[in-house]
């Protein structure tokens, strides 16, 4: 089941898991994922990109994925 899969290990969020779970059928063009650090947004935007993707392990590699990320030292994407 995806829930199990997306929310694995994660403690609470479960509204988010249950709207990332129904958005698979009929994805948006883009998600933002935004927050205070360590509460599990980059492990369940991977997830649930990977899903998305149906790309499994080869998801940093998949052609249909940009990941943005501040550059080293930054904290905003410029």
């Amino acid at each position: 089941m995806l829930k199990h899969i997306l929310g694995q290990g994660i403690i609470g969020h479960a509204v988010i898991i249950r709207l990332l779970e129904s958005w698979l059928d009929n994805p948006a063009p883009g998600y933002l994922f935004h927050g205070p650090a360590h509460l599990g947004k980059s492990t369940l935007a991977e997830r649930f990109v990977s899903k998305l993707l149906a790309a499994g392990d080869q998801l940093p590699t998949h052609p249909d994925l940009v990941l943005l990320k501040p550059e080293e030292g930054k904290n905003i994407i410029a």
